[in-house]
């Protein structure tokens, strides 16, 4: 699968690329949530509440909807969607609206899409209401500007070549956005028809949260949460596994009772002889095996006979290889 990362979105089966719109559009979601709200480590190192700010962003468009689908929108729209730097958005649609088209948005709900047109109708419609909508984004993303540049940005950009070089390695969709199935059925499906047309971005977010997915024309963008410290964390967890499988093959007795039991189906008392060890001993191996998988008893009248799983022995000696293979 093609994999690329540029400063504009290319033609290839996936575009994974930082974006400072979609950042914001996270910001702007927690600035309206407010100090009252649990916020992300990421989220909560940035922002120092200021309730007159909250208020601004809360009362601006005069409804309950606290999602700002309509900011991506006019960024793709605009051309500036993938810009690592939003001020060049800010002042393009400070000077005019761009051109929207046919907007299907399949990805809202009926309701939500005409609230959502109807934002832009508004913004497109009054140049002054324009003017404060820009200076409301001017504003939010002072709060974090600074520490996007130090910190935010290399840590998505980092992220996103993590993501693309997983996704040229093999790694599925849902590997890649693996909280995209929580946002229903009909979405994932969207998505999946816009990875085989070559129209799907993925955006990692620092500031995002748990998932943002938007049907934009000729794109289908899927933003996700960084979580370094959740992403290594979780990795730690599966090497400490993978060395827990190897551990129990680390061991001369335990190696040599699943080579006696790869001719055949063996019990304890078989094996005392073979191994000239006593039954406890090899009973407490064979436990390690049971629990490792690689072996299981199976009962043959009053005898308890032990099988070696030779399917659960290659996997455990092929996923180390295949996980540096893939790059994790």
């Amino acid at each position: 699968m093609p994999i690329a990362i540029d400063d504009s979105p290319p033609k290839t089966a996936l575009t994974v690329l930082p974006s400072a719109v979609t950042d914001l559009f996270w910001l702007l979601f927690w600035t309206r949530k407010g100090e009252d709200h649990k916020l992300p480590e990421t989220v909560a190192r940035a922002l120092t509440p200021v309730p007159e700010l909250a208020d601004r962003v809360r009362r601006f468009w005069g409804d309950d909807y606290p999602i700002y689908s309509e900011l991506v929108i006019l960024a793709h729209a605009s051309g500036h969607l993938f810009d690592t730097d939003p001020e060049a958005f800010f002042s393009a649609l400070a000077k005019a609206m761009p051109a929207l088209g046919e907007l299907e948005l399949r990805s809202e709900t009926p309701a939500d899409r005409k609230l959502i047109l109807t934002r832009l109708e508004r913004l497109g419609a009054d140049k002054h209401f324009r003017a404060r909508y820009v200076q409301l984004l001017r504003d939010v993303w002072a709060q974090v500007a600074q520490l996007w540049t130090r910190e935010g940005l290399p840590a998505v950009q980092a992220d996103a070549g993590k993501l693309s070089d997983r996704a040229a390695r093999g790694a599925d969709l849902a590997e890649l956005a693996p909280r995209l199935a929580t946002l229903g059925d009909e979405n994932a499906e969207l998505a999946r028809h816009a990875l085989a047309r070559g129209e799907l971005a993925l955006v990692p977010g620092y500031f995002g949260g748990a998932c943002l997915m938007l049907d934009l024309p000729g794109l289908f963008l899927v933003g996700t949460q960084f979580d370094g410290q959740g992403r290594a964390e979780s990795r730690r967890l599966e090497m400490e596994a993978m060395a827990s499988e190897l551990r129990v093959l680390a061991d001369p007795t335990r190696l040599d009772i699943l080579e006696q039991l790869a001719g055949c189906p063996l019990s304890v008392t078989d094996l005392m002889p073979m191994l000239n060890l006593a039954q406890p001993t090899i009973s407490a191996h064979l436990r390690l095996l049971r629990e490792a998988g690689l072996v299981r008893p199976v009962r043959s009248g009053a005898r308890t006979n032990y099988v070696l799983d030779t399917g659960r022995l290659d996997e455990i000696l092929r996923r180390p290889a295949k996980l540096i293979a893939k790059g994790g």
